[in-house]
């Protein structure tokens, strides 16, 4: 058994739908109210950084989102965490960052991994029409939505479901899941290599203009029993 997480760093854009919500979420949660987070965000205001304000929690703007600079490294040690949770964090942590905690850090992601990597996940299951998705808490690693598995859980996607409705669920089932995680940790767990034989693709950023567009292709051609038009993407080999 490890020692008890003393305090810990939630990382997402200052402005973020997704951010909000986890955050009201961890509010009502006995597991977070003895595991103080400080909300570390790129800019001094947004709709995530008014909700830290209001639930009481500490807000702390970066002078370096890529953390590349002593100096920014230097004011994550002032914070005196354990660990960092990503949560729609933008940017790329360096990997000699995560040197700095004592427990390893963990990315919240918004879709079944191993498949679907990449930022905003969850429009590029919309527009495919999937019937399925969900989100996988894992640790990061030095490869890009690659690491162990500690949780991962799924939803159906119902026909009519609005690409806002999919990110609200998304980000509900996240602030859920996230205290388990947490205590996960603690008990040093590992996590859970992915299936080797699952698909395994990266997908690039994509506008929510074009993902309506493919989302209304792939219902005719889904109905029509042809190959649907996927989002751009590329295939990618899973690591062990």
């Amino acid at each position: 058994m490890s020692d008890f997480i003393r305090r810990w760093i939630l990382a997402g854009p200052a402005d973020a739908m997704k951010t909000e919500i986890v955050m009201r979420s961890l509010n009502t949660s006995s597991i977070i109210q003895s595991r103080p987070y400080v909300f570390l965000c790129e800019k001094k205001s947004g709709r995530a950084v008014d909700c830290a304000q209001e639930l009481g929690n500490e807000v702390f703007v970066t002078s370096d989102p890529h953390f590349r600079s002593d100096e920014s490294q230097e004011e994550l040690d002032k914070i005196e965490a354990d660990l960092i949770v990503s949560c729609g964090w933008n940017y790329i942590f360096p990997q000699h960052v995560f040197t700095r905690f004592k427990y390893p850090c963990i990315n919240c992601h918004s879709s079944l991994l191993p498949d679907y990597k990449g930022q905003r996940a969850y429009v590029h299951q919309w527009a495919n029409c999937e019937s399925r998705y969900g989100i996988t808490i894992h640790f990061i690693s030095n490869k890009l939505d690659e690491g162990k598995m500690l949780l991962q859980s799924e939803m159906k996607l119902f026909p009519d479901e609005s690409i806002v409705i999919m990110h609200r669920r998304i980000s509900e089932l996240t602030g859920a899941l996230l205290p388990l995680a947490l205590l996960l940790i603690e008990t040093g767990y590992k996590g859970k290599d992915y299936d080797v034989s699952a698909k395994s693709r990266y997908f690039y950023k994509i506008s929510s203009r074009k993902a309506q567009i493919h989302r209304s292709c792939n219902k005719v051609l889904s109905a029509l029993g042809l190959p649907l038009w996927l989002t751009p993407h590329k295939n990618r080999q899973t690591s062990s």
